[in-house]
């Protein structure tokens, strides 16, 4: 008759023989990775057995409710190598380790991440091991043309000149959320400003923001929506005439300079 101890004893054996026999697992495995937007992921996935899987299969998925396909490989086929079904959003920018297939690795790389690409990712080892990896994209300040009530280009123009220097103008127009708006040398040192002409159009905005230079250079507007990670920005160069901007006395004085020389030299040929 068995006893019931040695009974459960030995389903336990078993059970731990088989969780640890060589590339059979049921362990999931999660990890977070981070980049900035636009550099390079690298999604880790390794059987823990590190055995060859060159002949093997594995899959890499994103999102649990979408099942985006984001890699496949069967026993050296894989996405744009023999394999077809890709998900158009990951076409040619992801790619897996070639030579660390014989350690068991499945990683891949995304390159120039999107934002888009946030989210969970699994890679998955039919009966064998599923790895579950959250990537987190890094959005940077950047123009984002698509998204709406991003601000259009910035209109930048030479109001005119007066005796405290050239005026320039930057107009903003639609922009939502509404943005900072700054004038800035060609060092991005930002420039003193007046009080920015605002229009709010029910949530749009228009801004008109002036400002008074006085050197020649190049000068950038530039609107920041930081809310939707949008940056835009209009260069002009101004060429600053420095005999304008001189003192009128100055001038003056170097004129009657001049003059008098040429007294001077017309008194010396008569004499001669």
């Amino acid at each position: 008759m068995w006893d019931l101890h040695t009974t459960t004893d030995m389903k336990l054996l078993l059970l731990v023989c088989l969780l640890t026999w060589p590339g059979i697992t049921s362990a999931e495995e999660t990890g977070f990775v981070t980049v900035a937007e636009g550099d390079d992921a690298v999604l880790p996935c390794s059987l823990s057995s590190k055995e060859n899987i060159q002949q093997m299969i594995f899959d890499w998925k994103k999102d649990e409710e979408k099942q985006k396909q984001v890699f496949y490989y069967v026993k050296g086929k894989y996405y744009n190598y023999g394999l077809t079904g890709q998900d158009q959003q990951f076409i040619g920018r992801v790619s897996h380790f070639q030579d660390e297939l014989k350690f068991g690795n499945a990683s891949i790389k995304i390159r120039n991440t999107e934002l888009a690409d946030n989210g969970s990712y699994t890679c998955i080892f039919p009966e064998k091991q599923n790895s579950h990896i959250t990537l987190y994209v890094v959005p940077e300040l950047k123009v984002r043309p698509n998204i709406s009530g991003a601000v259009l280009k910035p209109w930048v123009t030479i109001l005119g000149v007066t005796e405290d220097g050239t005026q320039l103008e930057c107009e903003v127009k639609r922009a939502s959320p509404k943005p900072d708006v700054i004038w800035q040398d060609h060092a991005g040192n930002t420039i003193p400003s007046q009080k920015p002409q605002m229009t709010d159009r029910g949530g749009s905005y228009d801004i008109i923001l002036l400002t008074t230079v006085t050197k020649t250079d190049n000068y950038t507007c530039t609107a920041t929506q930081k809310e939707i990670k949008h940056r835009v920005s209009a260069k002009i160069y101004v060429p600053v005439n420095v005999s304008d901007s001189s003192p009128p006395w100055i001038t003056g004085g170097f004129l009657c300079t001049i003059l008098l020389l040429v007294l001077a030299q017309c008194c010396v040929c008569i004499s001669n």
